[in-house]
């Protein structure tokens, strides 16, 4: 049984990276930064000094591109 809930955990941690990095992708942006911008824009994250800079504004919410 707990091997099944590892599985499990694993198999659904898989699938959130992978949509992470087909998002970040589409953006144009890296893990790392697609992750600060969902947290920032969602969640009300202050970016901290040295964090990387997104412009919310280069960021195409239909077509997926910074510009």
């Amino acid at each position: 049984m707990k091997r099944d809930k590892k599985i499990i955990a694993m198999t659904i941690t898989d699938k959130i990276v992978e949509l992470v990095d087909k998002e970040a992708e589409r953006l144009a942006l890296n893990r790392s930064n697609f992750v600060e911008y969902v947290l920032r824009k969602y969640f009300g994250l202050i970016p901290t000094e040295g964090s990387a800079k997104i412009d919310d504004n280069l960021i195409n919410e239909t077509g997926g591109s910074r510009q």
